[in-house]
């Protein structure tokens, strides 16, 4: 994230209670060609469900639209249906798809794959 940032700015928003103890962060980051992300934002689970996300990104937006970000982004696990349904509630939507080949053993296991010869052609 920080290398990301260089020449552009980072921001760290974290959320403690009275003890001091770190309940919920956001951190958000504007490249140097201005554009921004949400690149990481958590909340414990004892705490969800209290708004406490939603301020983070609000207050990340805010942040990015000073900074004169001209395309904000956020990336999110395709399982994770909740922050989905969360960003869209800010506009977010899904743009592209990135695909990771899945870790030996994996439900992309090599060895159940058939050679193409088995498949026919590639289109």
């Amino acid at each position: 994230m920080v290398s990301k940032s260089e020449g552009g700015a980072l921001r760290i928003d974290m959320v403690k209670i009275s003890n001091q103890e770190l309940i919920a962060y956001c951190v958000s980051s504007v490249s140097q060609d201005h554009c921004g992300e949400i690149d990481s934002m958590f909340v414990l689970p004892s705490w969800r469900g209290q708004g406490i996300g939603m301020n983070l990104i609000r207050r990340a937006i805010l942040w990015l639209d000073e900074m004169s970000s001209v395309r904000k982004q956020v990336v999110i696990a395709h399982a994770n249906s909740h922050a989905l349904d969360l960003y869209a509630k800010f506009g977010f939507v899904p743009r592209t798809i990135t695909m990771q080949q899945a870790e030996p053993g994996g439900p992309a296991d090599a060895a159940k794959l058939k050679p193409i010869s088995e498949t026919g052609p590639v289109s």
